[in-house]
């Protein structure tokens, strides 16, 4: 499939400011409406999620076509970020070829109420390491 020229678009933010709720797969999502007839050859989406323990973050983004693609999975090596993602590019080409305009939805649900323990391996030596329960904040 051949694209049209390329259009690079300005970067639309958007306000959330809300919380993420605790261990809820319900999430909080973000809704941003795409007014412009483009097509995509691949998305970027900005974050700003201000969290204790990202480790226990899931994001997923949803075109308006309904066309879903996981920006970031839970229980990856993020353990030490102490603020979450500050201004986070994330990429998605799951949607190449499809029609931007419209509904876009970002869906952060924080995967994981209870407390977080991990084994660091050092050499032969294992230790665990515990991670208590965190809330978090959807910025933009």
């Amino acid at each position: 499939m051949a694209l049209p020229a390329l259009v690079i678009s300005a970067w639309k933010p958007v306000n959330v400011q809300a919380a993420i709720p605790d261990g809820d797969t319900g999430g909080i999502v973000s809704e941003f409406e795409q007014t412009e007839a483009l097509t995509v050859e691949a998305v970027q989406v900005l974050v700003d999620a201000q969290h204790g323990r990202v480790n226990d973050l899931a994001m997923q983004l949803t075109s308006p076509a309904g066309i879903r693609s996981l920006l970031l999975i839970p229980r990856t090596a993020l353990i030490a970020e102490k603020y979450g993602l500050n201004q986070q590019r994330l990429l998605s080409v799951h949607c190449y070829g499809e029609q931007a305009q419209g509904k876009w939805r970002l869906r952060v649900v924080d995967t994981n109420a209870g407390e977080y323990v991990h084994a660091l391996r050092q050499g032969t030596t294992v230790s665990r390491q515990k991670l208590p329960n965190s809330t978090g904040r959807l910025k933009s």
